[in-house]
């Protein structure tokens, strides 16, 4: 993992997806922050009744973009996150 990507998030609107067998997807969230640099560990909040978190929670894994102006987004490296620090409760 990139750790400048860290180094990067701000408040914005992030894409966080996920995949549960052959089937992706994903969502807007509005948040996605850094807890800790050592290991890389970042936190996204997620509605337990929307799909993503079913598919996160199966896939222990959520990519995530930053979309800046006129939608462009931009990779903050979550898809190389380890799937340990990830709480689904």
């Amino acid at each position: 993992m990139n750790l400048n990507a860290l180094h990067k998030l701000s408040y914005g609107m992030y894409i966080v997806a996920s995949r549960k067998g052959d089937k992706l997807n994903g969502q807007i969230a509005n948040t996605v922050f850094q807890i800790t640099s050592e290991p890389p560990t970042v936190a996204v909040s997620i509605n337990k009744q929307n799909l993503t978190h079913e598919y996160i929670k199966v896939s222990k894994v959520f990519p995530h973009r930053y979309c800046a102006r006129r939608h462009r987004c931009h990779s903050s490296g979550g898809s190389g996150l380890s799937p340990a620090g990830i709480r689904t409760n």
